[in-house]
């Protein structure tokens, strides 16, 4: 009697071996509950939304685990996970337009550009969200209150998270500790964030949107940032 893997179709001459036994396409379905799985499944459903003219159904798991882009999409979700995209299905949009292609989504320098272009036309509600997460997550990381982030954090690591986009030039510009950070910085530093942060964009949207500046003003006081 031989006992077959369901997913790789190999026989086994027993079933505890059947049972042990892990290929890789076991292996996708044993996953397919975990977080980054998820994600990678969502944003696999929604490209395909947006790329495909003749469906009519939504794909589904087994088609993503199938798929030539499995691996692509699951690095993607560990990706933006890691990063903190403001908006995934604004970010997938983005890159197929730009025509990007999938097993470049992971890109720090797709990204970098991307941010530029949405950091500008992003909510400053999403914008002071993001970025309050963002110095949450590195003050549990580092055992320090988050609101200490520009005194204490490190030069490189933050010029690092601005080009990332995890700090919006909202705080960056209307918090006190914020503009001693980027005062700090060399030239030489200074123009490494200078395309994530120009002075004349947001000082131009400041201008227009009064009551957004004093909304980020009050919060950073607040915070005491």
């Amino acid at each position: 009697m031989s006992f077959e893997c369901k997913f790789c179709k190999k026989s086994f001459g027993s079933e505890k071996t059947l049972i042990t036994h892990l290929c890789e396409p076991k292996r996708r379905w044993n996953n397919r509950k975990d977080k980054n799985v998820q994600l990678a499944f969502r944003c696999y459903q929604h490209f395909w939304r947006i790329t495909s003219s003749t469906m009519k159904t939504e794909r589904t798991y087994d088609d993503f685990m199938t798929s030539k882009y499995y691996t692509a999409f699951v690095k993607f979700a560990n990706y933006i996970i890691d990063v903190y995209v403001a908006s995934i299905e604004d970010y997938i949009e983005w890159l197929l337009r730009n025509r990007v292609k999938v097993d470049r989504w992971s890109s720090d320098t797709i990204y970098e550009e991307y941010i530029t272009e949405f950091a500008v036309r992003e909510s400053v509600e999403r914008a002071i969200e993001r970025t309050v997460l963002s110095m949450k997550n590195w003050g549990e990381q580092n055992h320090m209150p988050w609101n200490a982030f520009f005194q204490k954090i490190s030069k490189p690591r933050g010029i690092h998270m601005i080009r990332s986009g995890k700090i919006s030039p909202w705080v960056l510009y209307n918090s006190k500790s914020g503009l001693k950070f980027l005062e700090s910085l060399t030239a030489q530093e200074t123009v490494m964030i200078e395309d994530y942060i120009c002075p004349t964009s947001w000082t131009k949207r400041f201008n227009q949107s009064p009551t957004d500046v004093e909304f980020v003003h009050d919060i950073m006081k607040k915070a005491n940032i």
